[in-house]
C-alpha cells in the first residue's frame, strides 16, 4: 500500500512540475519555411505551395512553372515576396494572394547568379549576387538604386550569406561560417559581428534577435550589449518572436508554438 501510494504522489508531483514548464504547441507538419505577418497571420510553405491562415479560412497560392519556393519574406501583410532561385524570379503577393505584379525576372536586371533576395523599404528589394558578392537593391520600379560592391574584398575574406534581412532602417546579413554583416538601409556596411552557426534572424528595432544551437538571443544594435532570451527551441532552424510567444520550425517539419518563460 505504501508503494502504490509512493508512486500515485509521484505522479502527481510530475505533473506538476510539468505544468510549471511551457509546452509546445504544433501548428503544422510537413513544412518547409514559414513567416508571421504583423496581423499575427501564419503563412508557410511546403515546397511550390504556399498557404496563409486567416481566422476564416486558409488562402492557397502556387506556381507550379517556377518549381519550389527558395525564400519567402513575409512581415508586410500586404506585400508578401517569394523568390524562385532555380529561374531566378521573384513574385509579389496582397493579402488574398494574388499577384500584384508580373513576375520579376533577375535575367532581365543582369543578375544571373543571385542566390538571396529580400523586402527593402517603399516596397522595393535587395537581391545578393553570388557571382560579384555584392547587394543590389532596387526600387519599386526595377531601377538599382544602391550596390554595396564586392562584400568578400571589403570584409577581407569570403562571404557565403544563407539569409538576408531588412527591417528597421538596418540590412542584415548572416553568414553562418562567418557571422553577421550589419548595413544600414542604403547598404553601407555599419559593423561585424563575428557570431558563428546562426541558425536565422530577426530585427525588432534596434535588437538584432537570433537563433543559435536551440537559444534565443537579443544583441542590442546600439550598445553591443547581448542577452539570451528565457526560451529554449528544440531542433530549431527557424523561428519568429512575437511579444510573448515564439513560433518555430524544426528539423522534421513541425511548426510549432511556445511561450516564453516569466
Amino acid at each position: 500500500m505504501l508503494k502504490i501510494r509512493t508512486v500515485f504522489l509521484f505522479v502527481i508531483l510530475f505533473a506538476f512540475l510539468v505544468g510549471m514548464f511551457p509546452s509546445d504547441e504544433t501548428l503544422d507538419s510537413d513544412v518547409d519555411m514559414f513567416g508571421v505577418n504583423i496581423l499575427g497571420q501564419i503563412i508557410s510553405v511546403k515546397e511550390h505551395q504556399l498557404f496563409l491562415k486567416t481566422d476564416e479560412s486558409i488562402l492557397k497560392f502556387e506556381n507550379l512553372s517556377f518549381g519550389s519556393i527558395s525564400s519567402l519574406a513575409a512581415d508586410d501583410a500586404l506585400n508578401i515576396m517569394l523568390y524562385y532561385e532555380d529561374v531566378q524570379k521573384i513574385l509579389f503577393l496582397d493579402n488574398q494572394l494574388s499577384l500584384k505584379r508580373d513576375p520579376i525576372d533577375l535575367y532581365e536586371l543582369d543578375l544571373a547568379s543571385a542566390k538571396l533576395s529580400c523586402l527593402s523599404y517603399n516596397t522595393g528589394f535587395w537581391v545578393f549576387n553570388s557571382a560579384t558578392s555584392a547587394l543590389h537593391r532596387f526600387d519599386r520600379f526595377l531601377n538599382q538604386t544602391y550596390s554595396t560592391g564586392n562584400l568578400s574584398t571589403l570584409v577581407g575574406k569570403q562571404v557565403n550569406p544563407n539569409s538576408i534581412k531588412e527591417a528597421f532602417n538596418y540590412l542584415v546579413m548572416n553568414d553562418p561560417k562567418m557571422g553577421l554583416l550589419i548595413f544600414d538601409r542604403y547598404g553601407a556596411l555599419l559593423k561585424e559581428i563575428p557570431i558563428m552557426e546562426i541558425a536565422d534572424i530577426q530585427i525588432n528595432n534596434d535588437d538584432l534577435i537570433f537563433l543559435r544551437r536551440d537559444s534565443v538571443f537579443r544583441y542590442q544594435l546600439q550598445t553591443f550589449n547581448i542577452d539570451t532570451i528565457e526560451v529554449i527551441l528544440p531542433n530549431a532552424i527557424q523561428f519568429s518572436l512575437q511579444g510573448q510567444q515564439v513560433f518555430y520550425l524544426d528539423k522534421t517539419g513541425d511548426l510549432k508554438k511556445k511561450s516564453i518563460n516569466d
